[in-house]
């Protein structure tokens, strides 16, 4: 990627009215435990007040706002991915759900709600039983023809006026889990992760969120300094930053 590729941002109220396509963003995972029902929800570099969590006409509402990375001296812009501004995500609740006692929390990129349930008697239908069965099946297939099966994380990438800078939203890591690599002018980012760890039995409603090996790869204009990669870690946003040649 050439300089002549890159653009200068002059379109940022479309960027932060992000509530004109908030109908698919944050991803949620929805499932059940034996004696609760949960929802992650990913969506890096927030803080509990800025979620809004309730119960509206039997939906469960999780609803904010995420402000854009605060950078000093933005000059140009080559990549655009990652997602701000209003968002809300919505999910009927089962009929022996109870919404009396929500209990949230926030950690490393992933809001966790937790909701009761009502004592019921039969079997709970599992919406998505045959769906994760034709997944699994699909992920051994690949295995055993040994192809890559990688999924991609949003970025955005753009400079100052002496850094190009690659922001990474994937929420559940640690610094260390990441491969960062430079050949031939072309930036890696690689790595994996794991699924969301599940307690006891559980059958899920919904399963949005990406988990396995993930892949990267952007060309680097010639006049970044390929040596001395800086890569920091905090709340679901991977940073990469490089300084420009003199």
């Amino acid at each position: 990627m050439g300089d002549e590729n890159s653009f200068e941002w002059s379109m940022r109220r479309f960027r932060e009215g992000g509530d004109l396509l908030f109908d698919r963003w944050p991803a949620i995972d929805v499932y059940e435990t034996d004696n609760s029902l949960i929802v992650v929800c990913e969506i890096a570099g927030m803080k509990m007040p800025g979620f809004q969590i309730a119960v509206e006409d039997d939906d469960l509402t999780i609803r904010g706002v995420r402000n854009e990375i605060p950078i000093e001296s933005k000059t140009t812009y080559h990549c655009y991915e990652i997602d701000y501004g209003f968002f809300e995500r919505r999910f009927r609740l089962p009929e022996y759900v109870s919404a009396e006692r929500i209990k949230t929390t926030y950690q490393n990129g992933f809001l966790k709600v937790r909701l009761s349930k009502k004592a019921i008697s039969g079997e709970i239908p599992n919406f998505y039983r045959e769906i994760r069965r034709i997944q699994e099946g699909m992920n051994l297939l690949f295995d055993q023809l040994g192809l890559e099966r990688w999924w991609r994380p949003p970025i955005d990438m753009y400079e100052t006026n002496d850094s190009l800078i690659i922001i990474c939203e994937i929420a559940g890591m640690h610094e260390d889990d990441f491969e960062i690599a430079i050949k031939s002018n072309e930036l890696t980012i690689s790595g994996e992760r794991d699924g969301i760890p599940i307690e006891g039995k559980m059958t899920y409603h919904c399963m949005e969120i990406d988990s396995g090996p993930f892949l990267r790869k952007f060309g680097i204009p010639e006049y970044v300094n390929t040596h001395g990669i800086k890569a920091t870690y905090q709340n679901g946003f991977l940073k990469v930053k490089l300084s420009k040649s003199t």
